[in-house]
């Protein structure tokens, strides 16, 4: 149960700070926006990510599960390099083609 809870703090967080990204460039993002956005405190922002660009890598996290748990199970049954073609063609579409411009821009500092 308290692990499940971190977890939603954590992406409530992150869910905060994308949604800030449709009202305001990046630089004018700051963590204690993020905090009041996502309704918690400063200190509960600094437990779970060092910085606000912390916050938008864990997009990362999220796109490697996302990679593990659905596009792993539609891998081509071919070579090796045929497989590795098709996860970066999924990675691509992932961040360029499905990812906000601001947020592909807070992915690439």
């Amino acid at each position: 149960m308290r692990i499940a809870k971190s977890l939603d703090t954590k992406l409530t967080i992150f869910r905060a700070a994308v949604d800030l990204l449709d009202e305001e460039d990046l630089d004018a993002i700051s963590i204690r926006g993020i905090a009041k956005r996502a309704k918690v405190s400063v200190g509960t922002f600094y437990y779970y990510f060092n910085t606000k660009y912390e916050v938008f890598g864990y997009a990362h996290i999220m796109m490697g599960a996302y990679m593990t748990s659905t596009v792993a199970k539609n891998l081509p049954k071919a070579t090796t390099w045929d497989r590795l073609m098709f996860l970066f063609d999924q990675y691509h579409n992932f961040i360029v083609k499905q990812t906000p411009k601001k947020l592909h821009q807070a992915l690439c500092r």
